[in-house]
Parts: C-alpha cells; structure tokens; sequence
C-alpha cells in the first residue's frame, strides 16, 4: 500500500512549520553544529496546540527534510506522523516538557554548540559584555547537569531552572 505524501495529509499551516523546521536544522548544521543526534529542534504545529514536530532521533541535522519530521502528542507522547513509537528520551523530556508546561513557547532548540557548552562551564555564567549576550540578561535560566536527559524525573528540574526565561543554559 503506498502512502500519501505528507504533505497531502497535514494542514497548509503544519507544512509551512515543518518546512520552515527543516530551514532551521540546515543552517545550524551549516554553522558546524553536528553533535551527532544528541541535538534537537522542535516546533508546536500551528493551530494544534497539543502537537509537536520533531525530527528523528536517528537523523543528523544535514539530513531533516519537511517530510521527514515527525508529529507527536505532546500529553501523550503518542507518534501521530512518522514515529513507529512513542516519543522519549530528549524529545520527551526537554522538548514536550517545554512546550506541554508553556503554550508561550512555539518552538524548542536544543543545541550542544562549542560556545554553549564553554559559558556552561563558568560559574560566572553568560556575562553581558556584547550586544548579543545582553539581549539576554536577566531573561536566561541555568540548569545543572545531571545526566542525559532520558528520564521522565528530570522534567521537573528543567522547567524549574527555565522558569520563566525564554533560553537556559
């Protein structure tokens, strides 16, 4: 049985997220970050408030496609385009996690970039010495890490430190 484009089966507005999705996954690998899969991108599909589009757990940022995101309850975790399970581990924690606990968040970056993971590493935090980090003061969260965010249990702690910041480090 041949199945349908996706494009075919989802609305106008959900096509439009995954191609615009697909965009941001592109240009981040094309800015040279390629943490293997551990890096995800995620956007609430419009219009449906309790779904998410996210990419494979097995794709590379180079390789995501419009077609190839995949659609998920974000309560349930439950694959509604694409996945042949359900949602788990970073998916499930960080991204549904974040987009279940705050309908002001449409869209969802996790990234491991070099420049990430060396202000993670000083106590003293994003400083606000150029005019892009100060777009951020007082408006950026911290979170301790604790592991691989692969357990339902770290959810909590995530949206704690996030708070009501729109970015954490």
């Amino acid at each position: 049985v041949k199945q349908r484009p996706v494009r075919d089966i989802v609305s106008a507005e959900e096509w439009q997220a995954r191609v615009d999705l697909a965009a941001a996954h592109r240009l981040i690998a094309d800015s040279g970050i390629r943490d293997l899969t551990y890096n995800h991108l995620s956007a609430r599909v419009p219009g449906e408030p309790g779904r998410m589009i996210i990419k494979s757990q097995c794709e590379m940022f180079d390789e995501v496609t419009a077609s190839s995101l995949e659609t998920y309850d974000i309560a349930t975790a439950a694959p509604i385009i694409g996945g042949p399970r359900p949602l788990s581990g970073g998916g499930l924690v960080i991204h549904a996690g974040i987009l279940g606990a705050r309908p002001d968040i449409n869209a969802v970056f996790h990234t491991h970039s070099e420049a990430n993971m060396a202000v993670s590493c000083h106590k003293c935090g994003l400083l606000p010495i150029t005019q892009a980090a100060t777009r951020f003061r007082g408006r950026l969260g911290y979170h301790q890490f604790g592991g691989y965010e692969f357990e339902i249990a770290m959810r909590d702690r995530l949206l704690v430190d996030l708070g009501d910041n729109l970015a954490v480090i």
